[in-house]
Order: C-alpha cells, then sequence, then structure tokens
C-alpha cells in the first residue's frame, strides 16, 4: 500500500466520522423538528404490520427499533438516516475504487453526495429515501462484484438486498430493469443470462416482498391503488411541460446546477463510452440514466416529486468523478469551473441547514413545513391536560402525526376524512367508537368542523414565528358531542 492509498483511506475517516457527529448534534440540538412524513412513520412504528397503506414495513421496523434504544425523540426517529448515510458514504468509496482503480477518485466519488442538499437531507431525515438508496447502492455494489470478478455467489445477497428495498420503498423495483438491461447490451453481461444465479436472486427478492401483497390482499389492494394513484394511470396519456420544467428545476435545486449538470453529461458520456466497450461505465451508466429518463418522461404526464429520483444518482457519482477526471486535465480554465462547481455545492449544501439566514418568504423555504411543531403540542398539550376525557382529531395526517409525537405522553390522535385522500389512518379506523366524545379539532385550516360535531368554540390561533416573522398558523377548536365519521362516497388514493 502506497502513501496515497493510506492517505484517502485516512480522509475517508476524517469524512465519515466528522459528519456522524455533526448530523448527530444537529437533529439533537438544529432548528428542525420532525417533517410530516417522518412523525407518520413513527406512528407506524408504534403500530408494526407487514406492511402498510403507501410503503413497505422496513421504515416503521427501522425507527421502532432505534426508538426501542434511545426513546421516541427526534434522534431516535432520525439516527438511522446517520448510520444509512455512513454506509452509503463507505459502499461508494469501494465501489469507486474497483472501478477507478485510484483511491483519491474513490474518496472523491464518496465526498461528491455531501455537497448536494438532497443526500444532506437524507442523511438527518428518516423517510425512505435513506432506506431506498441503501439498498440501492449495496445491491450495485454486490453485483458489479458478482459480474466483473466472477462470483456468482453475490448474485444472492443481491437478490435479498433488493427484495429488502422493496420493503423500503417500491422505487426499489426500478434496478431490476435498469440490470436487465445491462446484462442484454453488455457481452460480459449476456453470460449471465445463461446462469441460474440472476433468476434465483430474482426468486428471492420476490420472496421477500410478499408480506406487501399478503398485506393489500387483506385490505383490498389499497396500496396497489395508492401507487396507481400517484403515478397518475388513471389519468391516462397527458403532456404537462409545467411538470416536466418544475422536475427538471427541482433536480438542479436539490443537486445544485452545476453537480446536476456534470451527472447528466457523466451519464450520457458513460453511456456512449460504454457501448464502445468501456464495461465498467456501460455498467454504471445503464443502472443511472434509465433511472432518471423514466422519471423525466413521468413528469411529462403528472407532478413527480423531486427526490423521487435520488437512486438515479448513485451509480452517476463514481461515473462523474471518471469523466471529469479526464475533464479535468484539460486545463486550468477546466479545472477552475469543476473546483467552483464543487464549491457552489459546498455553499449551498450548507446553507440547506441554516435556510434561515436567507431569510426566504415561508412558501419558497423547504424548511418551513418543519418548524412549529414543538410549540403546537405544547399548546395542545395543554388543553389535553385540562380535560383528559377529550380525544384530538385532525382532518390532516400530517398534523395528526405531528400531535401525537409532540403532546406530551405521546396520546392517541385520530384523523378523520373531510374531503381528503386515503391513508393509514384510515386503515387503523377507531374514530366509530368516539360518538358522544368532546374533543380538540387541531388543523391548518381555519373552517370548524361543524359537519362531525355538535357544535365548536374557537378557533385559539398560535402562531409560528421565525426571526419575528409568522410563517405558518393552525387552529384549535374546542368541540362537543362527535357525530361520527361521515361516510366517504368516493375514495380517492
Amino acid at each position: 500500500m502506497d502513501r496515497g492509498d493510506s492517505t484517502y483511506k485516512g480522509l475517508l475517516g476524517l469524512l465519515v466520522l466528522s459528519l456522524f457527529f455533526f448530523r448527530w448534534l444537529y437533529i439533537a440540538y438544529g432548528p428542525l423538528d420532525l417533517a410530516p412524513d417522518e412523525a407518520h412513520y413513527w406512528e407506524w412504528a408504534r403500530r408494526l404490520d407487514i406492511s402498510y397503506y403507501s410503503k413497505g414495513p422496513l421504515i416503521a421496523y427501522t425507527i421502532a427499533l432505534f426508538t426501542g434504544l434511545i426513546g421516541d425523540t427526534e434522534v431516535g426517529v432520525r439516527i438511522g438516516a446517520v448510520l444509512i448515510s455512513t454506509v452509503l458514504t463507505l459502499l461508494l468509496f469501494h465501489l469507486s475504487r474497483d472501478i477507478l482503480k485510484d483511491d483519491r477518485g474513490a474518496f472523491l466519488a464518496s465526498l461528491l453526495p455531501h455537497l448536494t442538499p438532497l443526500f444532506a437531507a437524507g442523511s438527518v431525515l428518516m423517510t425512505t429515501d435513506p432506506l431506498l438508496l441503501l439498498f440501492w447502492g449495496l445491491t450495485i455494489y454486490l453485483l458489479y462484484r458478482a459480474i466483473f470478478f466472477g462470483r456468482g455467489r453475490l448474485w444472492y445477497p443481491a437478490g435479498i438486498a433488493t427484495g429488502l428495498g422493496i420493503l423500503g420503498k417500491y422505487s426499489m423495483a426500478l434496478i431490476c430493469p435498469s440490470i436487465l438491461l445491462y446484462l442484454l447490451i453488455s457481452q460480459r453481461g449476456r453470460v449471465w443470462l445463461r446462469r441460474k444465479e440472476p433468476y434465483l436472486a430474482l426468486i428471492l427478492s420476490l420472496v421477500l416482498v410478499l408480506p406487501i401483497f399478503i398485506w393489500n390482499y387483506r385490505h383490498g389492494w389499497v396500496g396497489i391503488r395508492h401507487v396507481m394513484g400517484q403515478a397518475h394511470v388513471e389519468e391516462g396519456f397527458r403532456i404537462s411541460w409545467k411538470d416536466f420544467i418544475e422536475f427538471l428545476g427541482s433536480q438542479a435545486g436539490i443537486l445544485t446546477p452545476f453537480i446536476f449538470l456534470g451527472l447528466c453529461y457523466s451519464m450520457v458520456k458513460g453511456l456512449i463510452e460504454g457501448l464502445k466497450g468501456r464495461e465498467e461505465w456501460l455498467f454504471l451508466s445503464t443502472t443511472s440514466l434509465p433511472v432518471l429518463l423514466f422519471f423525466v418522461f413521468k413528469s411529462l404526464q403528472g407532478k413527480v416529486e423531486a427526490n423521487w429520483a435520488a437512486s438515479a444518482y448513485f451509480s452517476a457519482f463514481p461515473l462523474t468523478v471518471g469523466v471529469m477526471g479526464g475533464i479535468y486535465s484539460r486545463g486550468r480554465v477546466w479545472k477552475g469551473l469543476i473546483l467552483l462547481s464543487l464549491l457552489f455545492g459546498f455553499l449551498l449544501t450548507a446553507i440547506s441547514h441554516y435556510p434561515a439566514v436567507l431569510d426566504l418568504p415561508p412558501k419558497k423555504d423547504p424548511t418551513t413545513r418543519l418548524i412549529g411543531w414543538q410549540e403546537l403540542g405544547k399548546a395542545v398539550g395543554r388543553l389535553y391536560e385540562e380535560e383528559k376525557d377529550l380525544f384530538i382529531v385532525s382532518n390532516r395526517y400530517q398534523v395528526a402525526s405531528e400531535l401525537a409525537f409532540y403532546v406530551p405522553g405521546n396520546p392517541r390522535v385520530y384523523n378523520i376524512n373531510l374531503g381528503r385522500r386515503m391513508n393509514q389512518y384510515d386503515i387503523w379506523g377507531g374514530l366509530e367508537g368516539l360518538k358522544g366524545r368532546d374533543g380538540l379539532y387541531v388543523s391548518w385550516d381555519r373552517d370548524p368542523p361543524v359537519q362531525v360535531f355538535e357544535r365548536c368554540e374557537g378557533p385559539l390561533v398560535v402562531d409560528i414565528k421565525r426571526r419575528g416573522r409568522k410563517v405558518r398558523e393552525f387552529f384549535i377548536f374546542r368541540c362537543d358531542n362527535f357525530l361520527g365519521p361521515i361516510p366517504v362516497k368516493e375514495v380517492s388514493y
């Protein structure tokens, strides 16, 4: 081992340790409450099941594991994301070192994601995305070593990783057509189509995801209907240039514009060079570019959330270091542009941790939805403490989940359907047994729930302020005689 190898391995260790402790402290003492989805998944963790309305069960099990060890705190909910980020960094380093044959390039590839707001957010927010990226990255790493090192048995843990990834987030399934594409167009890959390992690996992954199908069978396939609704299947084919432009803009925003352009260029360049015989680049490009293009074309039909394409970039990071390494050596101008792009990414990512310094309007600040929940929980808790026989209910699953976490004592909170899309609270039910009870109704809507209570008093307005300026508000109603949930004639998924 030469000095260069030792240096970059030392830098890698310093990187993962410093980021781990920074993120732990940021979660414990930083400015952000749990995101609504995090709080909702924590609710799932309190009611473990083999699957759930919109996702598989792995997110609930993960949160249950760490909150069981640490407690029902922000750190307990989020520490899984921090640990996953550490593992992903190490996976990227080892995959990149195998491909680039260079410890410096491997270190840069493992550093690059941390210069983007997307992966910085995914390293502290415990949603399904960290789990998706963990098992996506693990599958890519195992399959690379299986295919390029001739270790056929690694197909089996790769199949297990794929199944676990689907239990985390359904879009993990996109890795299957990506790998198949590589096997079909690669001379090295076609050999594996005549062997048993890929097919047995696929069977392993299907066995692991059986709980999702069993749960959906028991609940009228509501999860499948939800996925179809998210995919806009019922709307048929249409062109939405607005959603298309918004999606591309969101990718430039969450990755920073220059890094996003570099990733896109490298994926295309990698495919071109891969088809000419650079097998490693072909493997990386076919497990990245098709995934991104899937969501690009999907955005032409309807709304695609910014984070949905996150898995496309895992393989793109080492590919980008490889492609940009050649461009970097062309001269000072290119060196300067690449270094400025990295510096710009670092600055935007650093600012994204403390966006209040930019003093953005509340509607433009993506962290607005992550503040004020503790204050709301305390306000509701004071009223709830005065009358213990009250129940707490909201028309929004986001509000219900946050209240369940932040109201002292973590009481059960209900979510009533007053014209919203179906969610997991509808599966749990329980509102039918509350008829005649008085309740606290909490929402970010000002309208009282007169259709389900005999009368309501209020609202008590809870203003959430940042730096002396109101950024959002919540409304609390004290209501008498719950009439029961109203039948929903047409269920939206």
